[in-house]
């Protein structure tokens, strides 16, 4: 099975001390993940908080991330595919909009904002039907610390 994980993984699994990333891995290859940042569109006209369109299992989805730390720039495959599920993790976490806007400082009167919302509950429900239980395996004090599996999908894994 790693073999397999490894063939088609970007990252050498093989030396990988973090079992989060192995599990994250494992979701990304099973469902044939891909992503893509389109850097043209922002939620709120806020830089840090690009549209990324991805596919899972065939299906294709779109929604705003929070990229306050900038790791889209990287552009590897599984922190991009990690911080898609952090997106919808706090979508999970807090579903009602405008406790979702004041957690991050949105304007809960921007009506494009409000449509990202509906969007992000739509797409919250078709992954969360193809995976389960929606888990980025990272925890948030890793990726607030850079350390542990964050610091390391960040030096590409």
């Amino acid at each position: 099975m790693v073999t397999l994980i490894a063939r088609f993984s970007p990252f050498d699994l093989m030396d990988s001390d973090y079992t989060e990333i192995l599990q994250l891995n494992e979701l990304w290859v099973k469902h044939k993940v891909m992503t893509k940042t389109d850097r043209t569109q922002f939620l709120g006209g806020l830089s840090y908080y690009p549209l990324v369109n991805f596919e899972l299992s065939g299906q294709k989805f779109a929604l705003f991330v929070d990229d306050e730390y900038e790791d889209l720039r990287y552009n590897y495959p599984l922190l991009n595919f990690c911080l898609v599920l952090r997106e919808l993790e706090g979508y999970a976490y807090t579903s009602d909009y405008p406790v979702w806007c004041q957690e991050r400082f949105l304007d809960v009167s921007d009506e494009s904002i409000k449509l990202a919302f509906d969007n992000l509950a739509e797409v919250f429900q078709g992954v969360e039907k193809v995976l389960g239980k929606i888990d980025s395996f990272v925890s948030d004090y890793d990726f607030e610390l850079n350390a542990g599996a964050a610091q390391r999908l960040r030096r590409g894994a």
